[in-house]
């Protein structure tokens, strides 16, 4: 019976220490009404878009095919976080692909492969693009609406931009 009790006791430690897999994050996905913009204004908007917000167009983007009106990039931005949540944290980075599907006074972002990355500090390697979890996505919707609303903003106002 002590043998008994000692095996299922190393059992439940032992499985205690694995680690929880983490599901990936299903993708956000919108459709945006851009009326008065053809595909191809859209599409052309939105690559000025991501030149002028994310480092470099060049390293971003993917794929970038104006024919089927459709860019893919990968950046990211600052970790969303407020408060004391935020202490310790300023390094940490979201990291996503963002797909911009374009047509006809339309388009559709898909934010997807959503992760958390940050820095190394004194020695220890970094953390390499963790998924993220349910209970942080409280933050990261928000940022990421955010960005997808200042995106749709830049593309309504650059025809103004083209009147100069």
């Amino acid at each position: 019976m002590k043998k008994l009790s000692a095996l299922f006791a190393l059992f439940f430690i032992v499985s205690g220490c694995t680690p929880i897999p983490v599901k990936p994050t299903p993708p956000i996905e919108s459709v945006i009404d851009v009326p008065g913009r053809n595909k191809d204004q859209i599409y052309t908007a939105t690559k000025s878009w991501i030149a002028e917000n994310f480092r470099s167009a060049k390293s971003v983007i993917e794929l970038d095919d104006r024919q089927t009106g459709q860019i893919i990039g990968n950046a990211s931005i600052r970790w969303p976080c407020s408060g004391l949540a935020c202490l310790g944290q300023t390094d940490w980075k979201l990291d996503f692909t963002m797909r911009v599907d374009t047509k006809d006074q339309k388009m559709k972002v898909t934010f997807m492969n959503l992760g958390l990355s940050w820095p190394p500090t004194s020695g220890a390697p970094s953390a390499d693009h963790l998924p993220i979890r349910e209970d942080q996505m409280a933050d990261v919707r928000p940022a990421l609406a955010k960005l997808q609303d200042e995106l749709t903003a830049s593309i309504k106002k650059e025809q103004t931009k083209a009147d100069w």
